[in-house]
């Protein structure tokens, strides 16, 4: 065998050697991951406990608050760029900006924030949209502005308020219970109750403001 052939033999050999260690690493590392795992995609970021949240920004990307055992933060690896946490005693400031998807419905869009809390006194939101779910407490007030869209899940409240302002919107999903709710809505924002179970609603609509309410819940209002 000519010697420029036996080098072109050894170094397929290798080759394909070095493809198929390449092969078996890869597969390796595949198992290893947890395809059910939320938080795959996502890196935890350093936050006391607070009481106060306030998130800012304008982005196609959805913030979920959840119940969790301790406070935490989440953030998706592609967006750390595009993240700040301030904190100051009780309050938690998050500054969540950049919008690079294409528009869907803000249900659809990709979760780009994971907040866990074992309970919240006050949740502020500007230019928004996320979800809240899960929370039982007393109280519970929420603000809305700047286009905010925030989609409610699961809440046990007893006392809840909510304030919208700049075109903002919330909507009742699931089942949620308060036995009072105080709305005050203004510049064209809305709420929608669902098939919320209230004892008491007290609404407030100014500027073209707008509340839906179910033939259940219209019986409640004061």
């Amino acid at each position: 065998m000519k010697k420029s052939n036996l080098m072109l033999l050894i170094f397929l050999m290798m080759f394909v050697a070095g493809t198929l260690i390449t092969n078996q690493l890869l597969v390796a590392q595949y198992h290893k991951i947890n395809l059910h795992d939320r938080y795959k995609n996502f890196h935890p970021i350093a936050a006391q406990a607070f009481r106060v949240l306030d998130i800012r920004g304008g982005n196609s990307y959805s913030v979920k608050i959840v119940k969790g055992p301790a406070y935490g933060v989440m953030l998706m690896n592609s967006r750390k760029q595009f993240f700040s946490l301030q904190q100051n005693k009780d309050t938690t400031v998050i500054l969540f900006t950049v919008a690079n998807q294409q528009y869907q419905a803000p249900e659809q869009c990709t979760t780009g924030l994971i907040v866990t809390v074992p309970m919240l006194e006050s949740l502020s939101t500007s230019g928004i949209n996320c979800e809240i779910d899960g929370l039982q407490q007393l109280s519970l007030s929420l603000h809305l502005s700047e286009g905010s869209t925030m989609r409610l899940r699961s809440l046990k409240i007893n006392q809840m308020s909510i304030y919208g302002t700049g075109a903002s919107t919330a909507f009742f999903k699931d089942k949620n219970e308060s036995d009072t709710l105080r709305l005050t809505l203004q510049k064209a924002s809305s709420v929608d109750l669902g098939k919320t179970f209230t004892k008491a609603i007290y609404p407030i609509l100014k500027d073209n403001s707008r509340l839906t309410l179910t033939n259940t819940t219209v019986k409640k209002i004061y």
